[in-house]
């Protein structure tokens, strides 16, 4: 009985390395192929980006990319497979970006979670004119926009002053609202929609070119 498993696990040892062999030889004639989603999925640009000039899959390749895909932190899933032949199948989830942060010679997109993304194509989202990367600002809003879905889809843009204090714009009003500065945004925004709810309807849309909001207990009305 011994004997005879000996002699099958050494017939098992050789299959699996003419397999091997097998396998090997498909994989240096096979390549890559690309499969993801989100909202900046892209897959031209990202086959450039992560496989550009890569030679058929490898360990050591395959170890690369993966590192480099990691790196980017652009993704919130990465999966990476050998397909029948001996090609390597890699399936990307793309983070979900919030708003567009727009700084002095640089832009990004933000997640919901403050995460930086890099700008894969085009898309309709709010934008953030800011001074600098400012985290405090950032989450503030981001929190802001979670409780307040009607907000985010109203808000066209925020900017900030080069005295700091940030302004907010919206699609369907004509005001300029008054934020302040980065640590006075709880008090402006939660004043913000006070004033939309019940100063805006007797005063009207057009009375008021600058509303400032950052001033507790206080809408005052330019």
């Amino acid at each position: 009985m011994s004997w005879r498993l000996f002699l099958s696990l050494a017939g098992l040892g050789a299959g699996w390395t003419a397999g091997n062999r097998f396998y090997q030889q498909l994989q240096s004639r096979a390549g890559w192929c690309l499969h993801g989603e989100g909202p900046l999925w892209d897959s031209l640009a990202l086959a450039r980006k992560f496989l550009n000039g890569s030679p058929a899959p490898s360990l050591a390749s395959l170890w690369e990319i993966y590192q480099k895909i990691q790196h980017a932190r652009l993704f919130e899933k990465i999966k990476f497979y050998y397909t029948g032949n001996g090609g390597v199948c890699v399936c990307l989830k793309t983070r979900s970006p919030l708003a567009l942060v727009s700084l002095p010679g640089r832009q990004y997109y933000v997640d919901a979670s403050g995460q930086a993304l890099e700008v894969i194509r085009p898309l309709p989202l709010p934008i953030i004119e800011a001074l600098r990367w400012d985290t405090l600002a950032l989450h503030t809003f981001a929190e802001w926009w979670a409780s307040n879905p009607w907000f985010y889809q109203a808000t066209s843009h925020l900017n900030q002053r080069t005295d700091g204090v940030w302004v907010g714009h919206l699609e369907i009003a004509p005001e300029d609202f008054i934020l302040g500065r980065s640590e006075h945004l709880g008090i402006a925004l939660s004043q913000w929609r006070v004033y939309l709810q019940r100063v805006q309807p007797l005063l009207g849309a057009n009375s008021c070119k600058e509303v400032l909001l950052f001033v507790p207990g206080q809408i005052i009305c330019r």
